[in-house]
Parts: C-alpha cells; structure tokens; sequence
C-alpha cells in the first residue's frame, strides 16, 4: 500500500519543519528592553501581533509532552552568599503567572552544571516557547518594565514572546534553533539555552555542580579556596529555608547525613544498616570529588581563568555580535573530562604546566587579572574559533598569540588548537574579562571504593 505524504506526517511528526514552513515569511525586529511590545514607537507596527503568532504555531506544533519532561531550572544570579537568601525568597514570592526564562535540561538530569548562579530552582508549568540559544529567542528582560506596564499585566501576567525574529525565509534567520522537540532539543547547547515558562511553580532546589563539590569536601572538613566553612553553612540554610526538596540522585537519609556534616553535627539516629549505606555513598562521592580536584594530577597549564559569570558573558558575545554565524553548529560550551571543568570562554593559557620555581608569576598566582578582548579568528581547517586578547607584558603566552578558545568544530577537537590561527578580524568595539592567575590541575580518574 503506498502512503502519502499527507498520511507520511501523521505518523511521523515533523515538528521544527512545520514550525519553519508556517513562519517563513514572518519577520519583526523589536527591542529586548521592550519585551511586551508596548513601547510608543511601536504602537504603528505589527510586531507584537507577528511575535503572538510565532507563539501560537510554536504551540500547535511542539511536543508537548517532551516539554513537560524537560527539568527546567531558573538560576538565582550569583550576587554572593550574604545575598543569596533575601535573593531566593523574593523569586519564590512572585506569582507565577507572569511567564519567565529557564534553562532546559534533560529529563532525569540530577547534576546540573552552569554559569549563571549557585542555586536554582526547579519549575513546573507550561512552556511556551523554547530555544537552544537564549540568543536565537531575544525574550527580553522583563524586570525592566514600568509600574504601569506591571499594572496593566496583573491579571494575565506579563508575557515574553521573541522580541526580533525572521523567518526561514531570510537566509540570516534562526528559527531552526527553536525547540519542537526531542529531536531539535541539542544537549550540547545546554547551559545557554531557553525554555519560557508561564503558569509556572516552584517544586524543588538544585545546586550548581562546583557548588555541590565543594559543599561535599566541606563535608569532610576539607577547605577550598572555591567556598569557606561560612558560606557553605550559609547555603544549606538557604536550601533548607525554601522548604523545597533537593533535586539529586540522593535519598533522604543521604541528603540529611551531607546536611548535618556540612554543619559538623553528628548525622541524626537512623538504623545501622542505614547509616552505614548511606555513610559509605557519602564517602564515595566525597573522595571521587576529592580526586578529581586533587593535586596529585598533574599540572595541565597555568593561565588566567575567568570566572563563571565572565565565561557566561564572553560565550553569550558570540551571538550577540554576530560571530556565531560563520560557525552556526560549532559548539560553544564544554565540560572537558580530562580537565574537570569548562575549557571554552574559559581563560587564556600563559604557559603549558607548571611555572618554574623561580618564576616571577609565582608571586601573582591568585592575582586577578584583566584582559583585553580586541578580535576574534576562525580557522575551519582546524575546527576552532577563538578571542584575541592583549594582556599585560608579564603574561607573554608561550602558546602563539594571546587567546581565549571560544568554539569548536566539535567535542573532538582539542581546544589548544586555538594557538595555531593566524586569521584574525579586529572588533568594532573592545572590551575587557577580567580572570585569576591559576595552575590547573589535571583530573586523576578515581578508583572504586
């Protein structure tokens, strides 16, 4: 029996095709300080009606089951601990109803890596549209908008829609990084994409993966420069204040026993079946974390290492200038299992190992460092994209020229490849990341225990 196309796509849904078809010849640009279109200039204009209309296909066509799957997590902005708390209990006292921007992870994720906070919370409600880049979406920022707008919202609350799209019409258009579905959902762009929520409410706490760490070697009484014994008693306050449940492949008992050793508390009575499944789990990950940040590895480079929130804001310029379309499936955002952490937007390799011990540089490591970003160069031979910077003559790099890898090809390819462009396009406008001087250590694989 031959099938037809019409019959074809009944069975198989083509979710982000369907998307692109129907919105083609859609194009607006607003502005993401208006992000309810209600700006006097563009009272004439029909970009608030064309951006509900992206948000009505979108809504026929996405899987919404797959949506409702995908654990969705709003970071509380790292402002420091002593801001933390007053910081959480604003966001659990707003209503729900106002739509906000989360960022989308794979259902059944319970370690959850990012830049953008220490904690977030974990929302239910209905998603209304999403992106793999929060660049390709452009919700705008609603925290902006006047006493008035807010009044006017009180009742349906304030939405977000696309504030600038063009259609697949337009050979500079990204409508097919919207997320319909499983298949157009790329776990490699985690950590910059954006799911809009509305109707949302709170249902749980999740830490962000360096904080988790380092709260599990205050676990066992181990300092680290990352977080003092303070700030990691201040957490567990603020977690246990939201009432929320910890979001984490953790049972109770297991989450109680971390919670009491952070304090120094002897773990409250259980069975001792119990508490010795649980002590030994605990141990376990303790000592995995304690490898993998140990000393004992290797000295891999010395460098200036930016902080989260600079890595965050030097990969989100590589939309926001543009730069991503010479390089549009490139990867912009990698947890290297060989260094335990981020390597790309991440810093800027001085010298490879260790400095020598009478390196004048030793007297500055864990010195801060600023950085001035003046160019960006692509080689796709090679596979890799990266930051020209000019730094200070006493960081003269030994590995070519001044850089900070931005991207790559793909997950294969080494970032250190980075050193070996010699094409590289000035910006129109500088602009300055400031980091730390640091040896980075390799990660030693842990042993079962």
């Amino acid at each position: 029996m031959r099938i037809t196309q019409v019959q074809l796509r009944s069975l198989i849904r083509e979710d982000l095709q369907s998307f692109l078809d129907k919105t083609a010849n859609i194009k607006y640009k607003g502005h993401i300080q208006d992000p309810t279109f209600d700006a006097d200039w563009q009272q004439d204009l029909p970009n608030k009606q064309q951006a509900r209309r992206v948000k009505q296909i979108w809504a026929t066509e996405a899987d919404h089951d797959f949506m409702n799957a995908v654990v969705k997590v709003h970071w509380i902005k790292n402002r420091g601990v002593e801001n933390l708390k007053g910081d959480l209990d604003r966001f659990l006292s707003m209503t729900g109803k106002n739509e906000i921007s989360t960022m989308g992870y794979p259902p059944s994720t319970t370690s959850f890596s990012t830049n953008w906070g220490p904690i977030g919370v974990v929302l239910q409600g209905r998603t209304t549209i999403a992106a793999n880049r929060m660049s390709s979406l452009f919700s705008g920022f609603t925290g902006n908008i006047t006493p008035e707008l807010a009044d006017k919202y009180k009742h349906s609350g304030i939405p977000k829609r696309p504030t600038s799209f063009l259609g697949a019409s337009d050979p500079s258009s990204l409508a097919d990084d919207f997320i319909l579905d499983k298949k157009s959902f790329n776990p490699r762009l985690v950590g910059g994409n954006e799911f809009i929520v509305a109707n949302w409410r709170p249902v749980g706490i999740v830490l962000a993966l360096d904080v988790r760490d380092a709260l599990f070697k205050q676990a066992l009484g181990e300092e680290t420069k990352f977080m003092t014994r303070a700030d990691a008693e201040a957490i567990v306050s603020v977690v246990e204040s939201s009432g929320l449940p910890i979001y984490s492949d953790w049972d109770e008992d297991e989450i109680n026993m971390w919670r009491d050793r952070v304090r120094g508390q002897q773990p409250a009575e259980a069975s001792q079946p119990e508490q010795s499944v649980a002590e030994a789990r605990i141990r376990r990950i303790v000592r995995e974390t304690l490898l993998r940040e140990s000393p004992a590895g290797p000295i891999m480079y010395t460098g200036v290492v930016l902080p989260p929130e600079e890595v965050a804001r030097l990969e989100e310029k590589i939309y926001t200038l543009g730069l991503y379309k010479e390089i549009p499936d490139w990867v912009t955002s990698l947890v290297s299992s060989v260094h335990g952490h981020q390597v790309l937007n991440h810093h800027m390799t001085v010298s490879p190992g260790a400095l020598s011990p009478n390196n004048p540089l030793r007297d500055l490591l864990g010195e801060p460092m600023t950085l001035l970003v003046k160019g960006w160069g692509v080689d796709h031979n090679l596979g890799v994209a990266a930051w020209r910077v000019e730094t200070d003559p006493i960081l003269a790099t030994k590995s070519g020229n001044p850089h900070i890898t931005g991207a790559l090809a793909g997950p294969t390819v080494k970032p250190f490849a980075a050193s070996k462009i010699s094409d590289w396009k000035m910006l129109a406008k500088t602009f300055t990341v400031t980091g730390v001087l640091r040896e980075i250590h390799a990660v030693v694989t842990p042993i079962a225990v």
